[in-house]
């Protein structure tokens, strides 16, 4: 039985560590286990609270062929999957060439992102479809996902590597990204807000506050958002061009003309103008055009 008063270098420590249950103010111990059949424990040993998950991959690695020996099981038998804790040079040393593994490549390897951006390059995807059990429902439909096969050199040795693309996970990141954006308008916003009501004895004292909020991050951020703005205006007039004359028909221009050369700006002015002439029905006002 484990007590903090007589802890011997035997027993376990039960102490405060990374809660993935977010309570970080109770103590906690890790139970590591080995399974087969992905969830059938064949071993099991408690840790420490906060023991590592690269150390506690490295003791199960260098007494794996133990475990599979007693059960009658070659290295060659059985492919070892763990997550990305598994993949570091001394546990890929420990797992040499005998034993097969799956895991995630960690984001902190250079060869992540480079294996990531070859695939958007190359646009190689072979579709995978949905794959989940689960029956999809309107409001949550299955992800679909596609692959890409290529290799990934670590600490000088090739190994096999999949990128997987799947529709979900570019919803949440979309989503992320919202928030994101949304947090740091709402905190500009009131630090804005704030600073207009503020009273400057000075200047300097003026250009100092202004100083805070127009940096020249923001400002190249504001760059690239206006060149890309720039980018969709011109697509939009570009395709516009393109169908009068492929197909010989002219677009709206200004008011009351046609034009064979319209503008994206002519193109949201008519839009509004067309909406501004809608009848309106009473107590309600369209938005869509």
């Amino acid at each position: 039985m484990y007590s903090e008063e007589n802890n011997s270098s035997d027993t376990m420590n039960i102490v405060h560590g990374h809660s993935k249950d977010h309570r970080p103010d109770l103590k906690q111990f890790l139970v590591k286990m080995l399974c087969v059949d992905r969830t059938i424990p064949v071993f099991g040993q408690t840790e420490d609270g906060n023991a590592s998950d690269k150390v506690i991959n490295n003791k199960v690695l260098s007494s794996i062929s133990k475990y599979m020996a007693e059960n009658r099981i070659k290295k060659e038998g059985f492919i070892y999957i763990a997550d990305s804790a598994m993949v570091t040079q001394k546990n890929l040393e420990k797992i040499g060439d005998e034993i097969q593994f799956i895991s995630r490549l960690p984001a902190n390897y250079k060869e992540c992102s480079r294996l990531i951006k070859s695939a958007i390059e190359k646009e190689e995807w072979v579709e995978l479809g949905k794959l989940s059990d689960t029956m999809e429902t309107t409001k949550r439909p299955a992800a679909v996902y596609k692959a890409w096969e290529s290799t990934a050199v670590l600490h000088n040795k090739n190994y096999r590597a999949v990128v997987i693309h799947s529709s979900a996970h570019d919803k949440r990141r979309q989503k992320r990204i919202e928030r994101e954006l949304k947090k740091a308008h709402t905190g500009l916003s009131k630090k804005i807000k704030k600073i207009s009501k503020q009273e400057f004895f000075c200047q300097a004292d003026a250009l100092k506050a202004a100083a805070e909020i127009k940096k020249a991050e923001r400002i190249e951020v504001l760059g690239l958002v206006l060149l890309l703005s720039l980018l969709i205006w011109r697509l939009i007039e570009y395709n516009m061009r393109r169908y009068a004359k492929d197909n010989k028909k002219d677009l709206p221009g200004w008011v009351k003309r046609r034009t064979y050369k319209p503008t994206a700006f002519m193109l949201s002015i008519s839009r509004w103008l067309i909406y501004l002439n809608k009848p309106r029905r009473s107590g309600k006002q369209e938005f869509t055009f």
